[in-house]
């Protein structure tokens, strides 16, 4: 890259040196997603030193904490969240988030309009509820994006996701 060999020795420590100096960002950005009220968690494969493992990534809407860990289960999300999480998750509907109480848990809207898209373009007799699921979806970002805009509040967007609920429910 810069024609500056180095060594992989010299390359390892500076990556443990590096690691050293960011521990204390790293630790308070893991705090601050752990403590939040809302925050949203995902992992993804990972490759450390050629051996697979997983890049867990927990956000909120002024940080991002990310942790490597060997498993792609419950002691995954432990390592990113801790043993009792708290506020509000938004995650995919993989089975591992199924340790949040569902009080507490925000599916992503994105992969179930993904889901509803994939029903539709498989054809056939259900592709009815992919169409009727991609108008909800569509509903709600519409009241969504209004409330985002402060063009309605949060009681009215309230009484207009009743309905949508409802209509959700009645279409699952």
């Amino acid at each position: 890259m810069l024609g500056v060999p180095i060594s992989l020795g010299t390359f390892a420590n500076l990556d443990q040196e590096v690691s050293a100096a960011i521990q204390p960002a790293h630790q308070e950005a893991l705090d601050a997603v752990r403590k939040a009220d809302v925050k949203f968690a995902d992992e993804t494969s990972w490759k450390l030193w050629g051996k697979l493992c997983l890049l867990w990534a927990a956000a909120t809407a002024g940080v991002v904490a990310f942790l490597i860990h060997a498993k792609r289960d419950k002691l995954g999300l432990k390592a990113l969240l801790t043993e009792t999480i708290d506020g509000i998750v938004h995650s995919d509907r993989w089975h591992v988030y199924l340790q949040v109480p569902e009080e507490r848990r925000q599916l992503c809207w994105a992969h179930l309009k993904r889901d509803f898209q994939k029903i539709v373009d498989s054809g056939g007799p259900s592709g009815w509820v992919g169409r009727r699921g991609l108008r909800i979806v569509k509903e709600l970002f519409v009241a969504w994006h209004a409330f985002q805009a402060g063009t309605i509040t949060r009681a009215q967007l309230r009484e207009l996701l009743g309905p949508i609920e409802r209509r959700m429910s009645k279409t699952l």
